[in-house]
């Protein structure tokens, strides 16, 4: 069986000190995961491929978050364990009227500012063609779907994802310096 080794880079932020955008890392592409601390504990929001750099489509997540494409959260009823998503985005079955978002600009600037702050980014630079990264992001998902855990659920909540079909050879996928090890193992195969 053939194998693929892979090291973690982070955590990094989209503002402010350790900045995505000023990392080498940030000129390959890969495998990402949004995450967020609550609690004193890290939580996957969204685990993302790339065949371009992080840095173009770092770029283009947070555009989609200030124009209403993504969820939005409020962090204090997070960390309480109350519902948290004060906008549902404009993707998948369950979504918002966009023209509420509109009208809601304001308070909703405030929590995408805040958003924006929590990101902590993980990355692995990997340079293979899209079905090997869309083997291992479909593998995760169903990682993080067996945790059956709400607040991840809650996040990934209708996100499609594309695991290993019937018809292709397994292959053994290794994270070196894994930060996220309480949510993912190092070793899995995909």
């Amino acid at each position: 069986m053939s194998e693929i080794i892979a090291k973690m880079h982070g955590p990094f932020g989209l503002i402010g000190e350790n900045n995505l955008f000023q990392s080498e890392e940030s000129f390959f592409p890969g495998i990402y995961f949004f995450t967020f601390e609550i609690n004193n504990k890290i939580l996957i929001e969204y685990i993302g491929i790339t065949t371009r750099n992080f840095n173009k489509r770092f770029s283009e997540h947070i555009k989609e978050l200030w124009s209403g494409g993504y969820q939005i959260y409020d962090f204090e009823k997070l960390e309480n364990h109350q519902d948290f998503v004060i906008w549902k985005g404009r993707y998948g079955k369950d979504v918002d009227d966009i023209s509420l978002f509109s009208d809601e600009k304001s308070t909703f600037s405030r929590s995408i500012s805040k958003q924006i702050e929590k990101f902590k980014i993980y990355l692995i630079p990997l340079d293979r063609d899209k079905r090997i990264l869309e083997r291992i992001e479909g593998k995760l998902y169903e990682i993080l779907r067996g945790k059956n855990n709400k607040i991840i659920s809650t996040f990934i909540k209708g996100v499609k994802s594309n695991p290993r079909y019937s018809n292709e050879k397994l292959l053994d996928f290794e994270i070196l310096n894994n930060s996220l090890l309480q949510e993912i193992p190092s070793k899995f195969t995909i």
